[in-house]
C-alpha cells in the first residue's frame, strides 16, 4: 500500500469515502422538483370590493371570512364584469347596462 495507510476498500488508491462498495458523492444531491402546477389565474388589475363590507356582511350572517375568500370574491366579480363587457361590445355599445349582467 502507498502512503502507509491501510484501507479495506476494494480499490487500493481510493480515499476511503464509500459505504459498502458504493462511492459517496461529495456534494449533496439537489432536492426533487415539486410537481408542475397549473398556472395560477391572472389576478385582476383592480380590487372590486371593500374588505370591511364583506366582513360586515359575514358578521351579520354569523359567519367568518377566510383569508383566501377575498381573492376568490375579487376574481368572481372580475369574471362577471368581463362577461358583461363582452355582451356590451357585442351590442356595439360602450356603456354597461343592468341587462349586461
Amino acid at each position: 500500500m502507498l502512503g502507509g495507510a491501510e484501507t479495506t476498500c476494494c480499490q487500493p488508491f481510493h480515499a476511503g469515502n464509500h459505504i459498502r462498495g458504493k462511492k459517496m458523492s461529495k456534494k449533496p444531491k439537489p432536492a426533487a422538483k415539486p410537481a408542475a402546477k397549473k398556472p395560477a389565474a391572472k389576478a385582476p388589475k383592480y380590487t372590486f370590493y371593500v374588505k370591511k363590507a364583506v366582513q360586515d356582511f359575514a358578521r351579520d350572517n354569523d359567519m367568518m371570512v377566510g383569508s383566501d375568500a377575498y381573492d376568490a370574491f375579487n376574481m368572481a366579480v372580475h369574471n362577471v364584469l368581463h362577461q358583461a363587457a363582452g355582451r356590451c361590445k357585442d351590442n356595439k355599445r360602450k356603456t354597461l347596462k343592468a341587462y349586461d349582467f
